[in-house]
Formats: C-alpha cells, structure tokens, sequence
C-alpha cells in the first residue's frame, strides 16, 4: 500500500519536473523571440532612421546648403572659378580673363552668403538657386537629378550632380568713344582700330573754325568701341608713331584735337603774353594813336579777320567812349598764367592765357578787368600792314567757361 503510494508521488513528482521543464522551455523560446523582435525593430528603427536621414540629405534644399559652403571656401581659396560657366569674350578687346577678374574683385570682401530658390526657373528635376553675397546676387546655381530609387516603400531619393553654376556681375556693358586726328591711331586693350570701328570721318574741331581759314589744322575722326566690361587701356599715336597722352573724361571717352604739346617756348610767351595785353589796352581804351589806338591793335591782327573788323567796328562806337577813366595800377597786372600750350606745326599755336588787368579810376576806386581765353595765334604775311616777314597774329580767342585754373 505504501509503495503503491510512494510511486503515485514519485509520478507526480516527475510529471512536474516535465511540466517545469516545458514552462522554461517556453519562457527561453518566448524570451528569445522577444529578443529577435526587439532586435528586428531596432534594426528597423535604425534602417528607417537611416533612411530618413538620407532622404533629408537628399532634399535639394540641402543640397544647396552643402554646395553654399564648398562655394565660400573655393571663393576664398581662389579656386572656385574655374568650376563656374564663365562667358566667353564677346568682342575683340576682352578676353575671358576679364569676365574672371571682374568676378573675383567683386567677390573679395562679401562677408556672408546666403541662398534664395529661383521659383521662376525651378523644376523637380532640376531645381535652381540664386547665391546673395551680402544681399546681392552673385551666381545662378542648378542641379540635375539622377539614379532615383525608393526607400520605406514611400519615399522617393535622387542623387544631385551640379549642372551649371553662372556668375552674376553687376557691371553692364559701355560704349567708348574715341575722338583723335584722322591721321592717328589708337588700340584699345592692344587692339588697334580700324574702319570698321569709324562712327564719323572728317570731324572739324569747332574751336579750329576761324584758325583753319588761315592754316591746315587736325580734322578728327571718331571711333566707338562697345560691349566693354571693365575699363579698357587706350592708347594714342600721332602720325609718327609716337605715344600721345590720352586722358579720358569722366565717362571714359577720349578726345584729343592733335597739335603736340610741349613747354612753352620763352618767345612765344612772351609774343603771346604782349598780344593779349594790347588787346586788353584797346579794349579799355588804353592804346595811342588815332581811332583810340586802332593802327597798334591792327598790327596783331589778320586784315579782314573777323577780330580785324571787330576791332574797327568798336573804335569806331559809342561804346568805348563809355569806358569810365582811369589810370594804371602798380602793377598793372597781376596773377599772370599762361598754360596749355600746344603747337600745331610751325605756323600755328595756342595757349591758355589769364591775367587780371588792375586800374584806378577817377573817383580813386579800384577796378579789375579779366583776361581769361584760350587764344590761337597764326603766322601771317601782311605787307600790306607794314610787315615785310610773316609775323604771329591773333587768329582767335575762345573764352573759358569754368573758374580760373590753379
């Protein structure tokens, strides 16, 4: 009985350990299971993680933002040009290199970059993008897609590849013009120019009108160069060659009316500086002889001239018996200047002529009359004026519009 009883707890005991033995089997499998999903999910997690990482790298605007950064050290470093679409020279006084040059200064010194998308001209595909140093657009940047392929089942990546990156320059293009005698020759950038840059031919210098009845003087002619980007070298030779100074105006052009200019001769400003004076003397009424001195001033005069007649026409008024008297100062003249000489051969020249004529009239009052003309002076046979060799005569004299030069 007893023994019968032992096996029935023995069997019990046994029928336990095997079900101990399955509950442990089933929490390790469980476990493991648990384990595999754990695993199975966080390698998930991590592919997705992953994925939306590169999705978000892929985005264009992000692209951008990485290209933005490689734009700011290759413009730093000086290497970035030779990556962009530069333009090619579109005349024939620019090179390339110019376009890059211009580009390069332009971007020296720009503290900080940003970019704005070009709603205008962007696609899916190939989104583009405007780069702003310092507020200002300096390059046009596209981007082209390829090798698209899906992730998470939804998710749509591209990979980008810089199509064309185009500089931006804020310099427009000018036009030149170039005014010389038709006998010279100018090169702009090196490059001499020929009649197919010729706007006009056989230009006479208005300031000539009067010399040019009694001596050959320059007849000019213009010349238009366009297009250019930056400030060009130009250059000027006369006839023989020789380098003429050209200095341009305050938009860049050049006119040079010929003549060589050189220092002033002593006899000629002497002769210059006696002429006008007796001019000023006849104006003044301050010249002997009959007529109020008519005879001395004709003597520096061309006859028949329009200063000739001029000259007779005034002693010969009411109008210069006008002139209050007065007597000559000490001195006489003051701040004398004669510059701008220019030779145009053996038979011609002008100067700038200023002084101030300085007299007492009869109530003790100080007056000033002002001489302040460029005059031109021809050489002139007038045997008929008591000369027996050509003699310097005034030809004309063109007063200045601006203020006195120092």
């Amino acid at each position: 009985m007893h023994n019968i009883r032992w096996k029935e707890i023995a069997h019990i005991m046994k029928e336990e350990r095997i079900s101990q033995k399955k509950i442990s089997a089933y929490w390790l499998g469980l476990g493991i299971y648990t384990a595999f999903l754990l695993l199975l999910g966080g390698c998930f997690l991590s592919y997705t993680d992953r994925s939306l990482i590169r999705y978000e790298n892929a985005q264009p605007e992000n692209v951008m933002k990485n290209y933005l950064e490689a734009f700011q050290k290759t413009a730093a470093d000086g290497t970035l040009y030779g990556t962009m679409d530069m333009p090619e020279a579109s005349n024939a006084f620019e090179g390339a290199e110019v376009y890059q040059n211009l580009y390069r200064t332009r971007l020296n010194g720009i503290g900080s970059y940003t970019f704005v998308k070009d709603a205008s001209g962007y696609l899916a595909e190939n989104p583009a993008y405007y780069i702003y140093g310092d507020g200002e657009p300096v390059a046009r940047v596209t981007f082209s897609a390829s090798n698209a392929y899906t992730i998470l089942g939804i998710l749509t990546v591209m990979d980008w590849t810089t199509e064309t990156v185009t500089p931006i320059l804020n310099s427009a293009p000018r036009d030149y013009f170039i005014r010389i005698p038709d006998d010279y020759k100018a090169t702009v950038n090196g490059v001499e120019l020929s009649a197919e840059h010729q706007t006009e031919t056989g230009i006479e210098n208005p300031d000539f009108v009067n010399v040019s009845a009694y001596v050959k003087m320059p007849v000019l002619a213009e010349y238009r160069v366009s297009g250019l980007l930056a400030e060009p070298e130009i250059k000027v030779f006369d006839a023989d060659g020789k380098e003429k100074e050209a200095i341009a105006d305050a938009e860049g052009n050049i006119a040079i009316p010929g003549g060589e200019r050189s220092p002033m001769p002593k006899e000629r400003y002497d002769d210059a500086l006696k002429m006008a004076q007796v001019w000023e003397n006849f104006l003044t009424r301050d010249l002997d002889g009959e007529s109020h001195g008519l005879g001395n001033i004709q003597k520096y005069l061309i006859k028949d001239s329009y200063y000739w007649n001029m000259a007779k026409k005034y002693a010969g008024s009411i109008d210069i018996t006008f002139i209050s008297g007065h007597d000559m100062a000490n001195p006489p003249y003051s701040n004398i200047e004669i510059s701008d000489y220019v030779s145009y051969g053996e038979n011609c020249y002008s100067c700038h002529i200023y002084f101030e004529k300085n007299m007492i009239l009869r109530n003790g009052n100080r007056s000033v009359d002002t001489i302040d003309s460029t005059f031109y002076f021809v050489k002139y046979d007038d045997s008929d004026n008591g000369k027996d060799d050509p003699h310097w005569a005034i030809a004309d004299m063109i007063a200045a519009t601006g203020e006195k030069k120092n």
